[in-house]
C-alpha cells in the first residue's frame, strides 16, 4: 500500500512501462494527488476517507479481452453482494453495469480500461470507494 500516488492508475501504468507482467498487479493508495474517473474528471481522493485501487491482470489472449464486458459486470455485482453481506441493513444498489450507490449517492465505481504496454495486452480495473 502506498500513503500517496497522483492517482493508482498512473502508478501501474508507470509498472506497465518497465517491463513485462507475468501475473496480477494490485495497486493500493490511501490518498490519490490527482485521482480522475470517466472522460478525465477530477476525482477527489483524500487521505483516510476511501479505498483507491487499481488491478492489473496481463492478457494472454484476444478473447479473454473480449469477455473483459462480463469481468467489469461481475466485479460490479461481486462487491454489491460483499457490501449486502457485511452490512445487511443498509439499502446498497447496483447501477448498471458498475457503480455502487447508498442512499441515492454514487460511493464506488470500477472503469475498466484496455490497454498495451511493454508489458503486452492488459486490463486496469479501478475502483473507488467513496464512503
Amino acid at each position: 500500500m502506498k500513503s500517496r500516488v497522483t492517482s493508482t492508475q498512473d502508478y501501474a501504468k508507470q509498472v506497465l512501462e518497465k517491463g513485462s507482467l507475468e501475473k496480477e498487479l494490485l495497486v493500493v493508495a490511501n490518498q490519490q494527488s490527482t485521482g480522475y474517473g470517466k472522460l478525465g474528471r477530477a476525482f477527489y481522493s483524500p487521505a483516510n476517507a476511501g479505498i483507491y485501487m487499481t488491478i492489473v491482470l496481463p492478457h494472454k489472449t484476444p478473447r479473454e479481452i473480449q469477455q473483459s464486458g462480463l469481468f467489469t459486470t461481475g466485479v460490479g455485482v461481486a462487491v454489491l453482494n460483499a457490501l449486502q453481506e457485511f452490512y445487511p441493513a443498509l439499502p446498497f444498489q447496483l447501477k448498471w453495469v458498475n457503480d455502487i450507490y447508498l442512499f441515492g449517492r454514487k460511493i464506488g465505481g470500477d472503469p475498466l480500461r484496455i490497454g498495451i504496454s511493454n508489458a503486452g495486452t492488459f486490463l486496469l480495473l479501478r475502483y473507488r470507494d467513496r464512503s
